[in-house]
């Protein structure tokens, strides 16, 4: 990432956390690469924010929140700076926060939220497999809805897709030179934009089976991209 400027590259992160979680992740970087966060809902480059936020009617998240109680299920609800919790916070949820890098609140309802809504995360039992097609059912035409790791589903009002179109009309790059490397659901609207979408060896072989390109080491695949020109 330090040595592709100079040598005409961008570097975009395509995150579905927040920025504060980003950043956190990736400190120093944020002044090499730009950051696409909140699937897609806001981007960020050199620590300032480009273009309008985008975030989620307050209406259906109430509604969302109310079938993910009848479920049984956890929510997490993000904001431009902060991450809620409605639920139950137990050991395997402490565990997946803490590698979130976002500071966290429970909460008994979304009206207990304030300021905008980024996105929601319904965590689920990993064994039930009714929830993603639930989910996809009631607000996939509404929403993006897309699993972004293992009993975890993100429903935004944008996709990493949309991310990748901001960033290139910003910076005027033509999607003939772009190329993504993910490993989920989420990603797979970023996949159907780039021009050169590379799969994780990590992901499942259905996604592996759907994309072209497959990737053992992003590190190698990018210098190679580099050597290239």
């Amino acid at each position: 990432m330090h040595d592709a400027p100079s040598s005409g590259w961008l570097f975009c992160i395509c995150s579905g956390r927040m920025y504060s979680s980003v950043r956190r992740s990736f400190p120093g970087l944020e002044r090499e690469v730009a950051v696409s966060c909140s699937t897609g809902g806001r981007m960020f480059w050199q620590g300032r924010e480009i273009g309008e936020a985008m975030s989620l009617d307050r209406d259906a998240a109430r509604i969302i929140a109310g079938e993910t109680r009848q479920r049984g299920e956890i929510l997490l609800v993000a904001s431009f700076d902060d991450l809620f919790i409605l639920g139950e916070e137990g050991p395997d949820l402490r565990e997946l926060l803490s590698r979130q890098h976002a500071a966290t609140r429970v909460v008994g309802s979304i009206d207990d939220i304030p300021g905008e809504i980024n996105q929601l995360t319904v965590v689920y039992p990993p064994k039930d497999n009714t929830a993603v097609e639930a989910y996809t059912r009631m607000w996939g035409k509404t929403f993006n809805v897309a699993t972004s790791g293992t009993g975890l589903i993100d429903i935004s009002p944008s996709s990493k897709g949309d991310g990748v179109l901001r960033a290139c009309a910003y910076f005027d790059v033509p999607l003939s030179r772009t190329y993504a490397f993910g490993d989920d659901e989420n990603d797979v609207t970023m996949f159907r934009t780039v021009r050169y979408p590379y799969v994780m060896m990590n992901a499942k072989e259905d996604l592996k089976r759907r994309f072209p390109f497959l990737c053992f080491s992003v590190e190698d695949t990018v210098r190679e991209i580099l050597s290239r020109g």
